[in-house]
Formats: structure tokens, sequence, C-alpha cells
């Protein structure tokens, strides 16, 4: 049986293509909690954040090169992020 007529191989078909660059998602953990009133205080001058949710947040490099860049600003991000965890 070749691979186009496998079963599964229709559904891959129609998957979108692979997204370039470097997704990191931070998060609080797997159980609800109690978070500060007006959410999480979390200095970002350089807009690296992207907020999914009130305990969750995403960060997208384009490449490893733009991730070295931004490294001082990524590792501010994450110091922060961590005193919440």
């Amino acid at each position: 049986m070749e691979r186009a007529e496998l079963p599964h191989a229709r559904v891959l078909r129609h998957l979108p293509p692979a997204r370039q660059g470097i997704v990191l998602i931070l998060h609080l953990g797997a159980k609800a909690r109690d978070l500060p009133a007006g959410g999480l205080a979390i200095d970002d001058p350089d807009n690296l954040l992207r907020w999914l949710g009130p305990d969750r947040a995403q960060v997208t490099f384009a490449d490893a090169a733009d991730a070295s860049r931004r490294t001082s600003s990524l590792q501010a991000l994450l110091r922060q992020w961590i005193a919440y965890v």
C-alpha cells in the first residue's frame, strides 16, 4: 500500500504548512490558581509577550538569530514569570 493510499495520509494533506521560527509558551501550571488583581505584572518593554489568557502567554522569534538578539529581554521576562510560578 502506498503512502497516499493510507487512510491518515488524506488527513495529513490538509494540515497547514509548518510554521517557521521559535515559539515558547509560558504558563503557571496545570492547576487553576488565584491571580493578583489586575493580572500578572510583567514588564515587557520589547513587547515579546502575546497573552493567550490571564495565566498564559506566548513568545515568538522569527529564527535562532532573532532569539539570540533578544536574549537579554527574554531572560528578563523569564525571571519575572518564574517569580509567579
